[in-house]
């Protein structure tokens, strides 16, 4: 309903690409927000407040890990992606041993 209402305003444009729903602001919409950025405040603030800024840059980080780890399974060889699934899993093994709080080096 909320965006139902912001296209009938003319401030979104709601169009499907490739299969999804998407909106993106108009020309219109742009120039709501520029007039309005004080009275909008930041919509990621509260988010940021509630997860923190340390768990969104792991998030990030794994972002970035799962595009990567599609490339190699995408275009890499048998090889690569053996050598790939080596890493992922010392790397889960990894995790664990942080929150057990024991870096396995003795």
């Amino acid at each position: 309903p909320a965006l139902a209402q912001l296209e009938d305003e003319g401030l979104v444009l709601i169009e499907k690409v490739s299969g999804r729903k998407t909106a993106r602001l108009t020309d219109e919409g742009l120039a709501h927000v520029e007039e309005h950025r004080e009275d909008l405040g930041d919509p990621f603030a509260e988010v940021r407040e509630a997860v923190g800024e340390q768990e969104l840059d792991l998030r990030g980080l794994l972002h970035q890990l799962f595009g990567a780890v599609a490339q190699v399974a995408a275009a890499g060889t048998p090889e690569q992606a053996r050598q790939a699934a080596e890493i992922l899993t010392e790397a889960r093994r990894s995790m664990y041993r942080i929150l057990a709080e024991d870096t396995g080096k003795e």
